[in-house]
């Protein structure tokens, strides 16, 4: 938590992915589809998306307790969804007042990426994992765009690998690292 880490478990094994700029390891292509059908990114919901982060952290100022910090707007957001729409990040094991604002505004931006999707890949794409990042560049699902692994389901019979993703943003490390 203290890291900006997300557990998550792939074929019984614990992972994490790290809220930290990651640079694309490489680009998946039409010609890298195993089978199936292509699984089409989305937004999430209007409800699932925030655009004021208010961060709870243990302060020892406050002898060990759980204290409310400023709230962490994102005005760009706020003037796209017409209302605010706090989030309320408890972070438990924080204990200073930056690193609160700093793990709140990446939950923030998060809330905005793309929600998870699928692709069922060939061979070259069987060794990567959890926390990877790679780049998309499908014309049937939009512009080129980043993407993070956050969940793998490998064939050892044909060596293909279904690869689940969220997007990626590197403007919201730039903007989540500023909170302070």
């Amino acid at each position: 938590e203290a890291g900006g880490a997300k557990p998550g478990f792939t074929g019984g094994v614990l992972t994490f992915t790290y809220s930290a700029s990651r640079v694309s390891l490489d680009t998946i292509t039409i010609d890298d589809l195993a089978e199936g059908d292509i699984d089409k990114p989305s937004c999430r919901s209007y409800a699932q998306r925030y655009n004021i982060g208010i961060p709870r952290y243990v302060s020892e100022a406050h002898k060990w307790e759980m204290v409310q910090s400023d709230p962490i707007e994102v005005s760009s957001y706020i003037t796209a969804d017409g209302e605010e729409k706090p989030l309320e990040v408890s972070l438990s094991l924080v204990n200073d007042k930056d690193q609160a604002a700093q793990l709140t505004a990446y939950r923030v931006h998060d809330s905005r990426e793309i929600e998870g999707f699928a692709l069922h890949l060939k061979t070259r794409f069987y060794e990567y994992r959890v926390g990877d990042c790679l780049t998309v560049d499908i014309a049937e699902i939009g512009a080129p765009f980043d993407v993070v692994v956050t969940g793998r389901t490998p064939n050892p019979a044909s060596m293909t690998v279904i690869l689940e993703f969220e997007g990626e943003t590197d403007a919201k490390h730039a903007l989540a690292l500023a909170a302070t």
